[in-house]
């Protein structure tokens, strides 16, 4: 259909076009009669005219859009109240938001400013998911707001919550209603964000004002910010003596405040009769659905995404001398702080009976799943199926799925079985897992598979909140690692596949606790040394072999080498990423030195282990690699330096080996990690699969598994995902990893090198310790004094919950 023109409105109001265009685009000064104005007006609408607004945005140098760089705010639902702010406020004033979500890659980020630079948007908004302090992007330009966050330099005006502010409310709230002995379950020590500080200084100073004197124990910092770690930091404030235990908790976001919940109930305690709890955030679908509803802090979300709009806009002034603008959080009065009560809660050792309890007794006898009598959830059935649904589509949409976990029956139909999975966004793997269920469906007709997905960083959030409720689904996935601590916690069972599938499975996808089975995957990941050949050959490097990896002393002089030849940094070690993957990634360097993070014979102590003379001897190693210069932090998450050359050698995983390979070509080694004493070590176990224990139907959940580790299925995950087959016939199905397939040094290498993580509930914490640890002894820290300090750390964590079962 041809495009209505300025020529048609004009022969259809009878005047010329340079009249059609002096009204339609309002220019000041023209001497038309009103009643002209109106005859073009009205012949514009009746011919469908609508001017061409790239035209009109050159001749008036305004485009009428703004560009939106965020971080992950865009993939996120509980920030998505930010561009809906956003987007009002440009609504409003005839804008338009081009939105960029970058996922925190820099060279994302980079060309996301230049494109929309090159669009010209009439004005930037830079935002990132929480409060931050961060460096100004290169080419951002000089019409630009920042978005709960505040550049380092303030050349810019920004917008960020008060949460100095929020967090005396908070605390406040439970002084007003009488409490003293008020705790603050707090954020990860190893960086944690600006608001952690902020809130703890509101702490202080509200409790310093009310004349209380803190016990240094009522402050405990979590491994993250999840509801586990809210969880396990409840676990610790209530293990406290009778005199010295916290009568409420005030909790660095509503996550935690869900896994306190989950501590006070597995004792008995009742909110907020027992024990009172104020969250921050207001966090949607998870403050006013829990049981009793959480009084919290709600985050601005909305006011700063229109504030920083119109900033930007320039229909509101920026602030005049600092460039940060602070938005108040409201306090959110619910139902889960009360006045004290003068008896204390119930002694830690007074505990009832727990999920992990009713496990174990259950092994012998039948296993049907009901709730315990007596215990209601946490949160209502309805509402904790939209929590755990809750997933972002497009920027702002939130979907709910129906009830969470409960196998059902219509009729005389199938029985269903709810399975979840934490793959979304992830469009192959999930690919693979709807022609299983698809298959097994169509297979048989006694039970029916109903898959859901979630994303991967709410996926455990999920689990807790569901086991909380005793509404786990019949099947789940979970990361190898936690494995032991959900057997522990009693979320799982013991798998009870026939031993023929799990044998024929590689080890390390197989996840045990106490010598029984919980959980069995199909795949495997591994950790190798990128190289190129010709690298190696022209400055007369040896090419190691599995047979004959480098030593130590091999690999030091290679580091050496390489420098000398002109690598500013010869090795991207991975030090720039965060989380488990120090573990995942250092841990085994550790092991092939001789040390390890735990006592594997007793899983009690990791004295002598973390600390020992063969741990301090790696970790002295590891400290002078990054001051001699042959490795950094600096570098990107991913592969990028190693790709282009600017790394020599690359310490990663087979999830970026397809990319090297396009890069580089036949050029491509992918070699074994450096034997440090004891051989090579890696990393081993990924995600698998188990039943949790209230599945009303195992019979069926087993079925569905046996049916499902199938070499075809097997060999479908492995080359849509590029992740190692976890079978024999998978791998040689394969079109990667089979016996002339171009990854398959990676089946080598897992095969022979590769080590579970220890499989103990304590590893969350020996995780996260492991971590702060070796952060800090990379940054100059003494090295025996430091291991020192994170072996007692994990080992008051071991005693305080009795072994672990050990």
């Amino acid at each position: 259909m041809a495009r209505v023109r300025i020529s048609d409105v004009a022969a259809a109001a009878g005047v010329s076009t340079s009249t059609v265009s002096l009204v339609l685009n309002d220019r000041p000064g023209s001497r038309i009669s009103e009643e002209t104005r109106a005859r073009v007006r009205e012949a514009a609408a009746a011919v469908g005219y609508t001017p061409n607004s790239i035209a009109r945005g050159l001749r008036m140098q305004r485009t009428r859009t703004l560009g939106l760089v965020s971080d992950v705010i865009a993939t996120t639902p509980f920030a998505g109240r930010m561009l809906a702010g956003a987007q009002d406020a440009a609504r409003e004033h005839d804008h338009l938001i081009f939105l960029v979500n970058t996922d925190a890659d820099p060279a994302v980020e980079r060309d996301a400013i230049r494109a929309l630079v090159d669009q010209q948007v009439d004005a930037m908004i830079y935002a990132t998911m929480w409060h931050q302090v961060v460096e100004t992007p290169d080419g951002l330009p000089a019409r630009s707001v920042f978005l709960d966050c505040r550049p380092v330099s303030g050349s810019h005006p920004a917008v960020v919550p008060d949460d100095l502010a929020g967090g005396r409310a908070a605390v406040r709230e439970l002084v007003a209603a009488g409490h003293r002995r008020i705790a603050f379950a707090d954020a990860e020590e190893v960086d944690p964000p600006v608001a952690s500080g902020l809130r703890r200084q509101a702490y202080l100073e509200v409790l310093a004002e009310a004349g209380i004197t803190p016990d240094p124990a009522w402050h405990i910092r979590g491994v993250d910010t999840t509801a586990v770690s809210g969880r396990a930091a409840a676990e610790r404030l209530l293990d406290l003596p009778a005199d010295r235990r916290p009568t409420a908790i005030f909790c660095f976001n509503d996550r935690m405040a869900a896994g306190v919940y989950v501590a006070a109930r597995h004792r008995g305690l009742e909110i907020p009769r027992d024990l009172s709890v104020v969250g921050y955030d207001d966090q949607q679908l998870v403050a006013g659905e829990l049981d009793p509803p959480l009084t919290t802090i709600a985050l601005p979300h909305y006011e700063m995404g229109r504030w920083a709009t119109e900033v930007a806009l320039g229909v509101r002034a920026p602030p005049a001398s600092d460039q940060t603008h602070l938005i108040p959080c409201p306090i959110i009065r619910r139902d889960s702080a009360a006045r004290r009560r003068q008896q204390q809660p119930t002694p830690a050792g007074d505990e009832p009976d727990t999920p992990h309890d009713r496990l174990w007794r259950s092994q012998s006898s039948d296993r049907r799943g009901r709730r315990s009598p007596g215990k209601e959830p946490i949160m209502n059935r309805g509402s904790l199926a939209k929590i755990l649904a809750a997933s972002t589509v497009g920027a702002l949409t939130l979907a709910a799925c129906g009830q969470a976990g409960q196998d059902t029956t219509s009729g005389d139909g199938p029985v269903q079985l709810t399975m979840w999975t934490h793959s979304a966004g992830n469009p192959a793997e999930l690919e693979v897992y709807e022609q299983i269920i698809s298959d097994f469906n169509a297979s048989q007709d006694e039970y029916e598979v109903v898959e859901e997905s979630f994303p991967q960083g709410a996926y455990n959030d999920a689990i807790v909140a569901a086991a909380a409720a005793d509404d786990l689904p019949c099947l789940l996935d979970m990361d190898g690692p936690i494995v032991p601590n959900w057997a522990w916690a009693g979320y799982i069972q013991p798998l009870g596949l026939p031993t023929e599938i799990t044998d024929s499975l590689l080890p390390t996808v197989v996840g045990s606790y106490q010598d029984e089975i919980y959980s069995a995957g199909y795949w495997d990941a591994a950790l190798s040394v990128f190289a190129r050949q010709s690298v190696l050959e022209k400055n007369d490097i040896r090419i190691p072999t599995v047979d004959e990896p480098w030593t130590i002393d091999e690999f030091d002089a290679a580091l050496a080498t390489l420098k000398d030849a002109g690598y500013d940094t010869p090795l991207d070690i991975g030090a720039e990423d965060t989380g488990e993957w120090w573990s995942y990634a250092y841990s085994p360097m550790l092991q092939s030195a001789g040390g390890d993070e735990i006592d594997r014979d007793t899983y009690l102590s990791a004295e002598g282990a973390l600390n020992g003379p063969e741990a301090v001897e790696f970790f002295t190693w590891f400290q002078d690699a990054f001051a001699k210069g042959w490795t950094s932090s600096d570098g990107t998450i991913g592969n990028e330096e190693f790709n282009n050359d600017t790394a020599a050698l690359s310490y990663t995983g087979v999830w970026n080996a397809l990319d090297s390979l396009d890069a580089v070509g036949d050029d491509l080694m992918i070699l074994p990690p450096p034997d440090f004493g004891t051989g090579p070590k890696i990393g081993g176990a990924s995600w698998q699969w188990g039943i949790s224990s209230t599945c009303g139907s195992p019979e069926g959940a087993r079925a569905y598994l046996e049916f499902s580790f199938q070499d075809e299925y097997i060999a479908a995950f492995s080359d849509k995902q590029i992740v190692i087959p976890a079978t024999a016939g998978a791998e040689a199905m394969s079109e990667h990893f089979g016996p002339d397939g171009d990854l398959r040094p990676f089946v080598e290498l897992s095969q022979k090198f590769a080590l579970v993580r220890p499989e103990t509930p304590a590893y969350p914490v020996i995780s996260s310790t492991f971590e702060k640890a070796a952060k800090d002894i990379m940054n100059g820290a003494d090295v025996q004094s430091t291991l020192d300090g994170a072996v007692q750390e994990i080992d008051a964590n071991i005693e305080s919950n009795d072994g672990y079962g050990f």
